[in-house]
């Protein structure tokens, strides 16, 4: 169920957005005044999150659609911002709208905003939309494909987290996006990540642990690394000059101190040598640049051992398996691809740290999740580094 109320106009030529701000309330107002369209029944809100989505200017149909599955779970207040390059510098187009559904005998709904900026009025995004979010809940903002930097430097370093996504940007655009993040905001501030990617990948990250945990002292002694992926050579999923192989690599060697020394080599923490390795698989049952298997040579107190993590012919089954010095093995099922899931794991892995009040629970998450931001930050320091030998 839905109602959309849309609406257009300018903001003043001396930067104000008072003007904006005073009609989008007024149509904000009317949508909740309005009962359901459905049922008759008044509308009743549920808040516990604004989603800012930066986004190419364009039919947000698809975004409607995920996000909207996205409420359903976490109720609140969407955004949907875009530069329109081909209307008038001072303008701000504007449409509201609501996602509602039964609830408890309750129409219980989650608005939407869809604003799109001129040209001029792109850096007061902050001001209109933290003036519109509502209080007391977290902003998280989601940089997308091909959105405009303009706003993303506009509204990132005010977000409590910020969602991107290397599997469909390059790691040259993630760090441009970081900085802009964090730049304004001077060293060891700014919001927390989310990298949809890295959370795509975490089943493989939890398996290779998995084979390494009988034999920690493995991790020490690596020689070589393989990741073996569907083609989409170095596209990845759609990122110009990412390998799909970099982020899982950056992993490893962010937690375990290697300096790379070129793209197919690294140093260890004790300067031994790792070789780097990439191949390919062609799969039809698994996307583009798409992992199929991790295959790393190690020692294990003297002696070589191999560790294995791959696809079984059923594409989310996958096996690990160490042989050599200690011979294990297991199995598990990856998460199927869902990008609704995806997002709803990129906002919990930050909702401890969110508005509210303390608790030891609450202060146990909040370590987590810093934890889970400080591996994510290193992990894409040396992804940039990595992918800038991949593309030398």
């Amino acid at each position: 169920m839905s109602t959309a109320v849309p609406a257009a106009g300018a903001a003043d030529a001396g930067g104000k957005v008072s003007d904006a701000l005073a009609r989008v309330e007024k149509d904000l107002a009317a949508l909740w005044a309005s009962p359901d369209e459905g049922s008759g029944q008044a509308k009743v809100r549920a808040a516990m999150i604004n989603l800012v989505v930066v986004a190419p200017d364009g039919d947000p149909s698809a975004l409607r659609v995920a996000t909207d599955r996205f409420t359903e779970s976490h109720p609140g207040r969407v955004f949907f911002v875009s530069l329109d390059m081909r209307a008038e510098p001072w303008a701000l187009r504007h449409e509201v709208s609501a996602a509602c559904r039964a609830d408890g005998g309750q129409v219980v709904c989650s608005d939407r905003l869809e604003l799109a900026f001129g040209s001029m009025v792109a850096s007061r995004a902050q001001s209109l939309v933290a003036a519109l979010s509502l209080p007391e809940v977290p902003t998280v903002v989601e940089c997308r494909p091909g959105a405009a930097r303009a706003l993303i430097a506009a509204l990132a370093p005010g977000a409590d987290r910020l969602v991107v996504d290397s599997g469909n940007t390059s790691w040259k655009g993630i760090g441009e996006i970081l900085q802009l993040a964090r730049g304004k905001l001077g060293a060891g501030h700014g919001p927390g990540i989310a990298d949809r990617q890295y959370l795509r990948e975490q089943g493989w990250r939890r398996l290779l642990a998995e084979a390494f945990d009988a034999a920690p002292a493995a991790t020490r002694a690596i020689r070589r690394v393989e990741v073996t992926c569907t083609p989409g050579g170095t596209t990845g999923t759609g990122a110009p000059g990412n390998h799909p192989s970099t982020l899982l690599v950056a992993w490893l060697a962010a937690r375990l101190g290697w300096q790379l020394e070129s793209a197919d080599r690294a140093r260890d923490a004790a300067g031994r040598p790792v070789q780097l390795a990439r191949a390919e698989e062609e799969r039809n049952d698994v996307g583009r640049g798409a992992i199929v298997s991790i295959r790393i040579d190690a020692e294990l107190d003297g002696a070589p051992m191999q560790v294995s993590v791959a696809r079984g012919e059923t594409p989310w089954l996958v096996r690990w398996e160490t042989t050599g010095a200690q011979r294990r093995g297991g199995q598990h099922s990856l998460a199927r691809e869902d990008e609704v899931r995806v997002l709803v794991e990129a906002v919990d892995s930050h909702a401890a740290r969110g508005p509210g009040a303390a608790s030891p629970g609450r202060e146990a998450g909040a370590t987590r999740s810093a934890t889970f931001d400080a591996v994510y930050a290193e992990t894409a320091r040396v992804a940039q580094e990595l992918a800038a030998m991949l593309a030398a």
